[in-house]
């Protein structure tokens, strides 16, 4: 992508986008790892011992239940940040996340399906969630 022009309005430094680019691609990790360790604390508590400490009194379901709501409040703050960018087109949201968190421009995205809006509005929504993620992991 190019780097923006100092003068658009959800203008951010190139190496604070690369940064939050970066981090956006780490959400399949963080979501995959939610859902293994929501399915064990649900379904197979003892399997829980990977979040024992040696030497501590050890608490796995609250360890675990703890980095639940780690990863839960990273994916929301994404999540948050497209619907907002996306001021409410849910067609449109669910496509920019699809393209943040898998690194998939918009000519991948449209040939895999039909794109709801032209490709300035979509780089328009696209620019300003970076812009807002920005804001918000301040």
């Amino acid at each position: 992508m190019k780097k923006l022009s100092t003068r658009n309005e959800w203008y951010i430094p190139h190496y604070r986008y690369l940064e939050l680019k970066y981090y956006c691609l780490q959400y399949p990790i963080w979501e995959s790892a939610y859902n293994s360790i929501d399915s064990m604390v649900t379904s197979n508590p003892e399997k829980l011992t990977m979040f024992e400490h040696p030497g501590s009194v050890s608490k796995p379901v609250e360890r675990a239940i703890d980095t639940c709501l780690a990863l839960k409040k990273r994916m929301d703050m994404i999540h948050d940040a497209v619907f907002e960018a996306c001021d409410g087109k849910e067609a449109l949201a669910n496509r920019l996340l699809d393209a943040v968190v898998h690194d998939k421009s918009y000519d991948t995205l449209q040939a895999n399906d039909t794109m709801p809006v032209s490709r300035g509005e979509y780089y328009n929504a696209y620019h300003r969630f970076f812009w807002i993620l920005s804001k918000s992991r301040n």
